[in-house]
This record gives structure tokens, C-alpha cells and sequence, in this order.
């Protein structure tokens, strides 16, 4: 053995002993530490993923069918111009806004007159021109406009606010079956 061990030496062996359990204890808190709890989060996050994943796969097809019947309702047969124009009417006397202007265009199918299945949807536009004595009617009138039972779809907006009048153009388009 070694004859010559002092105390020293022993001290000096201890003092690095320890300064090595230190050094992996800091290391273990400042390294490790957060790489388990980071990887802890991924794989929680992991978890929530495939859980939606699983939800949404195994939705029925039952409630698909239900929201395109709810949507098939709101297509009409027939174009009905005079029904939009009535439906309007009724929208700007109750919002206080009043119609300036309003016309239709020509009717397409979706794409350009591409023929699609015998039940097709096809499209009319119109454009609409109002005035108001605020925001807040127009707001209202729009809030109506694109809640009501017929679908449509916004195509552009135009806002302008004057001294005593605010002024709204529109396009906007409508759906039916031919």
C-alpha cells in the first residue's frame, strides 16, 4: 500500500470527490432537469395531438351528412331574384339604411360554365350600394344581411364615411341549384 498518505492527501482526494458530485448535481439541475421536463411536455403534447387525431377520424359521417343537409337548405332551386331583392329591403327598413342602388349580374356555375354533376350549384352576383347616418346601422344591416336564410357569400366591401352620411357598396353572391 502506500506508506505515504497524509492527511493532506486525503483531504485533497475528498475535496475532489465532492467537487465532482457538485459539478454533476449542477449539471443534473441545470441540464438534465429541463430536457425531462421538456420532453415530459412533447410527449403530453403528443398525446393531446393524436387524441384529436383519433376524435376527428372516428367522427360519423352522420354529423357531416347533417351540416351539408343544413347547408342544402339554405340553396334554393331557383335564382329568386325578386325574393333577394325583397329579403333586402326588408333588412336595410329595419337597420335604417337606405338602398341606393342594387343590381344583378349574369348567372354562372362554378368555374366558368364547367359542367359539374346533374346537381350543380350555380351563382348570381349582385351589387348593392347603401347610405346610412352611421356606422352602426350599416354594421347591423351586414350583420342581417349575412345571417339570413339564403347562403351567400361577401364578395367585397367598400366603406366610406362622409360629414353627416356613411356610404357602403357591396358584392356579393348568391346560390342555387339549375
Amino acid at each position: 500500500m502506500i506508506k505515504n498518505w497524509s492527511k493532506k492527501l486525503t483531504y485533497l482526494l475528498i475535496g475532489v470527490i465532492l467537487s465532482i458530485l457538485i459539478i454533476y448535481g449542477i449539471s443534473y439541475l441545470s441540464i438534465i432537469k429541463p430536457l425531462q421536463a421538456e420532453k415530459s411536455a412533447i410527449n403530453q403534447q403528443v398525446s393531446m395531438y393524436e387524441k384529436q387525431l383519433d376524435s376527428v377520424s372516428n367522427q360519423t359521417t352522420e354529423s357531416l351528412d347533417d351540416d351539408l343537409i343544413e347547408v342544402a337548405e339554405k340553396v334554393p332551386k331557383q335564382p329568386y331574384p325578386d325574393e333577394v331583392i325583397r329579403d333586402i329591403r326588408q333588412i336595410s327598413s329595419s337597420t335604417n339604411v337606405v338602398i341606393d342602388y342594387l343590381a344583378s349580374s349574369e348567372s354562372s356555375g362554378p368555374g366558368d360554365g364547367e359542367e359539374e354533376e346533374s346537381s350543380s350549384i350555380l351563382e348570381k352576383s349582385y351589387t348593392l350600394d347603401a347610405t346610412a347616418t352611421n356606422v352602426e346601422d350599416l354594421n347591423d344591416f351586414m350583420n342581417q344581411l349575412i345571417t339570413q336564410e339564403r347562403l351567400m357569400t361577401i364578395d367585397t366591401i367598400s366603406l366610406q364615411q362622409a360629414e353627416n352620411d356613411v356610404f357602403l357598396t357591396i358584392s356579393f353572391t348568391t346560390f342555387y341549384t339549375g
